[in-house]
């Protein structure tokens, strides 16, 4: 008796999308080590639920990281800007694999993974692959996936993948949720607006990309 395939995909299709790899974690502050405390302090307000960032003078003072590093299979979180300024850009987002990153400003991919919203900027140059514009807006909502399964790192913009990391998770014993913030006025927040299993994942030859 021949297997019922159809069932049996149906089925796994099923079990699949009830796994969430969402993250939830609020954002810890840690100070560039180049920087007096009090002036880091100083240059970011971050809300009561410390879910929310503004940045309140121009610098790489600070990054933030998740409370908890990454532990599922699939981890999935998002990011969205929030501005008080013309800038849109000066952001760096990704994962990094301490709760006290060394990178600020210059990102080294043996530390970090992790997209500069500007096109045309090469300061994410070597550490993720774009595939279309990383320019953002306010609203705009960034999705990181960090995926232990298939070993890989995706940035989606409003649920289009725009960029694939050239690290990937197994590069690195454990990550943590990233961001740092240069200019004045901007910010981000975390964000629930898209569903994990609705994106696009990449194509054979997007992955190529990066091997």
């Amino acid at each position: 008796m021949l297997c019922d395939t159809t069932n049996t995909f149906t089925a796994l299709v099923n079990q699949l999308r009830v796994i969430d790899p969402r993250v939830k974690f609020t954002f810890v502050c840690t100070v560039n080590p180049a920087t007096h405390e009090a002036m880091a302090r100083k240059s970011t307000e971050i809300d009561n639920s410390n879910s929310r960032i503004l940045k309140k003078l121009d610098g790489w003072f600070s990054s933030f990281v998740s409370d908890k590093p990454l532990t599922k299979k699939i981890n999935y979180f998002e990011l969205k800007f929030v501005k008080n300024s013309s800038h849109i850009q000066g952001i760096f987002m990704g994962v990094t694999n301490s709760m006290q990153p060394t990178d600020f400003g210059m990102v080294d991919i043996k530390n970090t993974c992790a997209m500069y919203n500007a096109v045309g900027n090469n300061l994410s140059a070597g550490i993720v692959k774009s595939l279309s514009s990383g320019n953002t807006d306010h609203g705009d909502v960034i999705g990181i996936v960090v995926d232990r399964v298939y070993d890989y790192i995706l940035f989606y913009k409003n649920k289009e993948l725009i960029a694939i990391g050239n690290a990937k998770p197994s590069d690195y014993y454990e990550l943590y949720a990233f961001c740092s913030i240069y200019f004045k006025g901007m910010g981000l927040e975390i964000t629930e607006k898209y569903d994990y299993h609705d994106l696009k994942r990449p194509t054979t030859s997007e992955l190529n990309l990066i091997r």
